[in-house]
């Protein structure tokens, strides 16, 4: 009888943590997705994605270079926003309203897997509390419905936050090679997750040392996962002269 209760008790708890979850994500899609195609921007970083996917879609030309960092003196980015951003135009024909359907799915995306990676980390109730204060943000819904690439940013932080864990608890070596390859990622989304990478490193050293497995192996798998991700930009400094290597060095050491 007592287990019976326990089990019915289960169940409707179960059931109001489901409730509650599609409650949220119905308010979640309602401040972003309502009237979205009269509150989205195409200003200039957008049209420069059109016509890189044009230039993809109709002369074969792949882009090796993305955004420049900060000014037109800046460096160059590696380019994999614009094609995450390829898929959404071919589905409208290469129409601009393809960075609407991006905008729809890319948040929907954002709210189950950071739902998901912070219910792991730090329990449900954390998750709904994230989340509800994300939904409801003003600053944060005018930014989730703009369609560049600082938009990844948060979905990366949270992704590092489960790499960094992975680490912590199980310490494979296939992690740290996960971890590199989604902080050099996104820090091609936006300059700024320098930080999160500063932190991650800091955070990591710190931790091994704690539990003396420092391992060489492991740093070297994940600077080779960090170094994958900036090969186009590798291959365009080959074909250009190393330019974006001497931009990026005359960008923090120049007058």
């Amino acid at each position: 009888m007592v287990f019976s209760i326990k089990q019915n008790q289960k169940k409707i708890i179960f059931l109001l943590k489901v409730i509650g979850f599609l409650l949220l994500f119905a308010v979640f899609c309602y401040f972003r997705f309502y009237n979205l195609n009269k509150r989205i921007i195409f200003d200039w970083d957008q049209e420069h994605y059109a016509y890189e996917i044009k230039n993809i879609v109709k002369n074969n030309k792949f882009t090796l270079i993305g955004p420049r960092a900060n000014n037109d003196r800046g460096f160059f980015l590696a380019p994999y926003f614009t094609y995450i951003f390829l898929p959404f135009y071919l589905l409208t024909n290469l129409h601009p309203s393809g960075s609407i359907i991006f905008i729809v799915f890319y948040n929907c995306f954002f709210f189950f897997v950071s739902f998901f990676i912070i219910k792991k980390l730090f329990g449900s109730t954390q998750a709904f509390l994230f989340l509800g204060l994300w939904a409801c943000n003003g600053l944060l819904v005018g930014y989730d419905i703009i369609p560049w690439w600082p938009i990844l940013i948060p979905l990366g932080v949270v992704i590092t936050w489960y790499w960094l864990d992975k680490i912590k608890g199980e310490n494979i070596t296939i992690d740290w090679l996960f971890l590199g390859i989604t902080l050099g990622f996104f820090i091609n989304m936006h300059f700024q997750f320098i930080f999160i990478v500063f932190f991650s490193l800091i955070y990591l050293v710190v931790s091994q040392l704690q539990k003396k497995i420092l391992s060489l192996k492991r740093i070297i798998f994940l600077f080779l996962g960090f170094l994958i991700m900036f090969t186009p930009l590798f291959l365009f400094d080959l074909r250009h002269n190393f330019l974006n290597i001497k931009l990026f060095f005359n960008f923090f050491f120049s007058n």
